[in-house]
């Protein structure tokens, strides 16, 4: 009996240990390179990035003194800054909309006009963590939470 069972603990540990690996290494394939380099001074939170075809956009938060939203040319060049007096936390954008929001420090989407320099609320209690970090589907029809790790 002894042995059977510790010939079932044996089979047991390399199946556990044999996939806990997930098997060899697979080269990527691309080497990457940098292509771009942001400005921003990052104070407290990650910088947020959108691309809108032409132009980056970034924000980053902490503080709604110091929370600029800066505007990039596709070569990495800083071409304006705006002071929206907002604590960002995400920045998207909706090619089907041409429209930037702004994910603030809060469960709240607002909507940004960069012409107008001025933001406004979009959506009220959208999201639900204060700092999650949220992103934008493609067409612009669904956002995404990552709330906690979720």
């Amino acid at each position: 009996m002894k042995r059977v069972l510790k010939l079932g603990f044996a089979v047991l540990a390399a199946v556990v240990f044999g996939r806990a690996t997930c098997g060899k290494s697979k080269p990527a394939g691309v080497t990457p390179v940098q292509k771009v380099k942001f400005t921003d001074h990052v104070r407290y939170h990650n910088m947020g990035i959108a691309w809108d075809g032409d132009y980056y956009y970034t924000v980053n938060g902490g503080n709604t003194d110091y929370s600029d939203l800066n505007l990039y040319d596709e070569s990495g060049s800083l071409e304006d800054s705006y002071d929206f007096g907002t604590d960002g936390r995400a920045i998207l954008y909706s090619p089907d909309e041409e429209q930037l929001y702004l994910k603030e420090y809060g469960t709240d989407l607002s909507w940004v006009d960069l012409d107008f320099e001025e933001a406004g609320l979009e959506h009220e209690d959208v999201f639900r963590g204060d700092q999650s970090h949220v992103a934008m589907s493609p067409d612009g029809e669904k956002l995404y939470e990552l709330y906690e790790g979720t």
